[in-house]
């Protein structure tokens, strides 16, 4: 699915970046900037939905679209 979506974001123009595991997105989401945020709910290490409250824990108010 992230391959799908990486090529449909990138041929509308947009730079997008792919985290296969919550560790490496949360470490990206809170090391860069974003304008959103697609977080998918099975993730591994952890959950997306435990990604996205580590996140928002944390002041991120980038918006984050969670794909189920």
């Amino acid at each position: 699915l992230s391959a799908m979506l990486d090529g449909l974001f990138a041929d509308e123009g947009y730079e997008v970046e792919v985290a296969h595991d919550a560790q490496r997105g949360l470490h990206a989401a809170l090391t860069r900037r974003y304008a959103a945020i697609i977080v998918d709910r099975g993730l591994p290490v952890m959950d997306g939905l435990d990604l996205v409250v580590a996140l928002r824990s944390r002041g991120m108010s980038t918006p984050i679209l969670m794909l189920t």
